[in-house]
């Protein structure tokens, strides 16, 4: 049976979902393995958070100027490393090693991210009925199954079984993401009359320079951040509010361990979590039709909020799996709204570049989460650090709901 580009876009969501949960959310598992300590895993995943949070906008500027970096082609070279990376850590261990290791996966699924929103545009702008809500729902139900399989074999067989089941999801993604259709002459074409829209007067020297420099259009940065500027302000009170989520997701274990859990409860903690996000993101293209993308970040906002607070006082683990019903009005809204408001605010020329800043968010917020929660939970301990999470994020929801009115008249402008 062939299956459609709706249900191979649906597949490569689930499947990527599936990488990220194994590169981000046994981290702290399998470094505590290997005898590394909360500082040493905090720092490790803040630098490679640096690292990918300023490769993406590289990549995604060089991706929309240059049709042969397609998405497609980056996001198999990066499934491929991804690969390769878990390979390496089936034969060799130590914490070094597995510093280095653990940190390129997370590095590798946050470059992935941008490129896989930027398909869905590329295939609705081709006249591909592709339900994002269905996909990215789909994408958390995997994110689930993942985690409840890798939480309760690593409880088993030990930590090993992270590497092995990467290289698993990464072997299917590659597969899937070879077999879905593209078309470099459309997307070369429409690069040229973007090209030409912006400067009619040198339409064909601006065309030949795209195609045969991807870095002639670098300079173009600071022209982004002077059109953008209400985008970039939204984008950094969720750099804040992301680093909440960060904090709890990171250093899961060591809040499970606190209050006496172990790895097959951090398990169940992440698959509750991703499994409350599935209702609403199934039913997103429903719901983006009766609220417009700026009010549902600014439930998200406040669902950061909340869901922190809910962490600061559980005390026992069944009050943590009550505390992640709020990522259903937190990540869960998030994690589609904001695509659809980057679309929304962000010109076409420029389009792959706001998606790929604003998955930057997710891994910005993952430097400060890591930077902050390490050094917090060996200095002051569990309950401290949980505290300042919630100021974190009462900073974040401040400053995205003060650009949420801003983007709210600049969006009725453009109408």
């Amino acid at each position: 049976m062939k299956l459609t580009v709706n249900t191979k876009y649906i597949i490569i969501q689930g499947l990527f979902w599936m990488l990220f949960c194994i590169g981000m959310g046994f981290m702290s598992l399998y470094l505590l393995e290997e005898g590394v300590s909360n500082i040493a895993i905090g720092f490790m995943s803040a630098s490679f958070g640096v690292i990918s949070a300023i490769l993406q906008p590289i990549l995604g500027r060089i991706c929309d100027r240059n049709a042969r970096y397609s998405w497609k082609n980056m996001s198999i070279i990066c499934a491929a490393l991804f690969a390769i990376v878990c390979l390496l850590m089936l034969f060799f261990g130590g914490p070094i090693f597995s510093i280095i290791a653990i940190g390129m996966m997370t590095l590798i699924a946050n470059l992935i991210m941008p490129f896989i929103n930027s398909a869905l545009f590329y295939y609705k702008n081709a006249g591909e009925n592709i339900n994002f809500g269905v996909a990215r729902g789909t994408g958390s139900l995997m994110y689930a199954l993942i985690s409840l399989i890798a939480g309760n074999l690593a409880a088993i067989y030990g930590t090993k079984v992270v590497p092995a089941l990467g290289v698993t999801v990464a072997l299917f993604f590659i597969f899937i993401i070879c077999s879905m259709p593209y078309d470099l002459n459309k997307d070369t074409a429409k690069l040229s009359e973007i090209n030409r829209v912006k400067n009619n007067k040198s339409a064909a020297a601006d065309t030949n320079e795209i195609t045969q420099n991807p870095d002639a259009n670098c300079k173009n940065g600071g022209s982004f951040i002077k059109d953008n500027k209400i985008f970039l302000m939204m984008l950094l009170g969720f750099i804040l509010l992301s680093s909440t989520h960060n904090i709890t997701c990171n250093f899961g274990l060591q809040i499970i361990n606190n209050l006496g859990g172990d790895s097959t409860n951090l398990g169940t903690t992440m698959a509750i979590q991703a499994m409350v996000e599935v209702p609403v993101l199934f039913c997103f293209a429903f719901l983006i039709k009766k609220i417009n993308s700026v009010k549902l970040l600014c439930i998200a906002a406040i669902g950061y909020v909340l869901k922190a607070t809910g962490y600061y006082l559980s005390g026992t683990i069944n009050m943590i799996y009550i505390t992640q019903l709020f990522q259903i009005f937190s990540f869960a809204i998030f994690a589609s709204a904001s695509v659809y408001y980057t679309e929304d605010m962000v010109d076409e020329k420029d389009r792959t570049t706001g998606q790929a800043l604003m998955a930057g968010a997710i891994v910005a917020g993952n430097v400060v989460g890591s930077s902050i929660g390490g050094f917090l939970l060996d200095a002051f301990g569990v309950k401290n650090m949980l505290l300042v999470n919630i100021i974190l994020g009462v900073v974040g929801a401040c400053i995205a709901l003060i650009a949420a009115g801003y983007s709210e008249k600049l969006i009725k402008s453009r109408r």
